[in-house]
């Protein structure tokens, strides 16, 4: 039996992992609403297997993937989320992640990639190396996207969600100063005047519809 430690500020999506996973007996699955008390569980279990999401409250996602691989790094690392692949797959494979999962894959897909992982395999997402090419006009956003550091792109996706600047500090445990310190880099590392280009930038490139 593998143990396996979820990660994730849903609890219905970790009620449904652990539900999926815990068929069989096939894995013992413990679980954790964000990163702190998840970091804390792999110390205490050192599990074969972490699920988990990018957004986390407090450390995110790519921090405790991480912190994970300088723990142990036989555990392997999977990422199921709603993030753009586009935008955080890179960031992932260099955060050691072993697969890449959308939150909109199939329960089917979910337990064959940790199947996989368990034997040893490696695991790349089908459509990885076709996702839709950024037009000629804006792929010089998608460059300046890609200079933001983890915690500038995390505050970028959740202001173009619609989050306040209280409500992404409670999120990412940082103080409403920090936020608006990153909403001034994000301003002038993406080359825009204000809140309303940003927006724009976002939904040019996949962040929001």
């Amino acid at each position: 039996m593998f143990k396996v430690i979820v990660i994730d500020g849903q609890p219905l999506v970790r009620a449904a992992i652990k539900s999926i996973l815990s068929q069989d007996d096939f894995a013992w699955v413990a679980e954790a609403s964000n990163g702190t008390d998840g970091l804390d569980l792999v110390c205490e279990h050192k599990p074969d297997l972490v699920i988990l999401d990018i957004q986390l409250s407090g450390i995110g996602g790519l921090e405790v993937m991480q912190k994970v691989y300088s723990f142990d790094k036989s555990i392997e690392i999977l990422v199921l989320t709603s993030c753009s692949a586009r935008h955080y797959y890179n960031r992932c494979r260099a955060a050691r992640a072993s697969a890449f999962l959308s939150k909109t894959c199939t329960v089917e897909e979910l337990q064959r990639t940790v199947n996989l992982l368990m034997k040893g395999g490696a695991y790349v997402p089908h459509g990885i190396d076709r996702l839709p090419a950024v037009s000629d006009s804006f792929a010089n956003e998608a460059l300046l996207i890609n200079t933001l550091s983890n915690r500038e792109l995390m505050t970028f996706e959740l202001l173009v969600r619609g989050m306040s600047n209280k409500e992404i500090a409670n999120h990412l445990q940082l103080s409403n100063k920090t936020i608006s310190t990153y909403k001034v880099r994000l301003l002038e590392k993406l080359n825009v005047f204000s809140l309303v280009h940003l927006f724009e930038v976002a939904k040019r490139n996949g962040f929001a519809d």
